[in-house]
């Protein structure tokens, strides 16, 4: 039953400039229908069965030529086959879907049955029908399984690496299109107030490096170069920076304890303080107390750091007793 196919992607002819995930359209789309016999089929429909959530239900395409005609005519002469572009009505089509999908991919036997894949069926004599029903058998029709793809204008957004971020860390985010007219760009905004662009440019998909301070929904638009745009969306969430003090032991001697700040943010500064008092001149993820120097040579004391991870922050403090010894001569 291979004398009719579907020969390459379905193309929306009427898909609206702007049209927003979640909206439909009734989709004209027009197909290239390949008769591989010398003898004309008529009455070419699709029984479209959905492949995902595309549809929630079969449905039954016409489809006829810029005539309206719904034959298909047969080769002729040395042909090998006869190609006429043919139109039909999807409707509830999907916006900003990209590539969509009918029935199952790759070659299927067996009897069409309704509900199993996508057919594409045609009568062998004008009239022996009224294209109603897809799911024909001979002899008022045949049939064939074959996948059908509609090749609409759609973009995506989606994590790539990075995807729980810690506060004050990155993410890449993967900005893909499909359809359109090249060339395209790409502007991505965050509700944090960030944003960035790429393009014009004929790639299909660029990455973008983001970093998290905050829950943050990321929007993109691509735009092509007719001026047609699509949007797509994806959210972070920022999981909150820590950090944490070592807990030393009292001690003699000199008195001198050293602290280490450890956190799993990355980037960060650190501010010491003695008893709320900044010690400006340590930066880093250690500090020394020195009781001495602190005047506290028999006492207790409070060692506290403030870490910041590209905005984001988070403290911890310690207390720390000394005792320090003195020889006489």
């Amino acid at each position: 039953a291979g004398d009719v196919e579907i020969i390459g992607t379905g193309i929306p002819t009427n898909e609206p400039c702007t049209c927003s995930p979640g909206s439909t359209f009734n989709a004209v789309v027009q197909f290239t229908v390949r008769n591989n016999t010398s003898a004309a089929r008529y009455c070419i429909a699709l029984h479209l069965v959905p492949d995902g959530t595309v549809l929630t239900s079969p449905l039954d395409v016409v489809l006829v030529d810029a005539n309206g005609s719904s034959t298909a005519p047969g080769k002729s002469g040395g042909q090998s086959f006869q190609d006429t572009v043919m139109f039909g009505t999807i409707p509830n089509f999907p916006c900003n879907a990209g590539l969509i999908c009918f029935g199952q991919a790759g070659v299927i036997r067996g009897k069409c049955a309704p509900g199993t894949c996508t057919t594409i069926s045609w009568n062998t004599s004008p009239g022996a029908a009224n294209c109603t029903q897809a799911d024909q058998s001979p002899p008022g029709g045949q049939c064939r399984h074959q996948q059908v793809c509609v090749q609409g204008y759609g973009a995506s957004l989606v994590c790539k690496s990075g995807c729980t971020p810690t506060c004050g860390g990155t993410a890449v985010l993967t900005a893909s299109v499909d359809g359109g007219t090249p060339n395209y760009t790409y502007s991505l905004s965050g509700s944090d107030g960030s944003s960035q662009s790429f393009g014009p440019s004929s790639a299909t998909s660029h990455d973008f490096t983001v970093t998290v301070t905050q829950n943050t929904t990321y929007t993109l638009t691509v735009t092509d170069s007719t001026g047609c745009s699509r949007t797509a969306s994806t959210s972070l969430s920022a999981q909150a920076i820590t950090v944490s003090l070592n807990t030393p032991s009292s001690t003699c001697g000199d008195g001198k304890v050293t602290f280490t700040a450890t956190t799993n943010g990355t980037g960060c500064t650190f501010t010491w303080k003695v008893n709320g008092t900044v010690q400006g001149s340590v930066t880093g993820n250690t500090f020394t107390y020195d009781p001495i120097a602190q005047g506290k040579a028999n006492g207790t004391a409070t060692v506290s750091v403030d870490v910041n991870c590209s905005g984001c922050t988070a403290s911890a403090s310690r207390s720390v007793s000394s005792c320090v010894t003195t020889t006489s001569s």
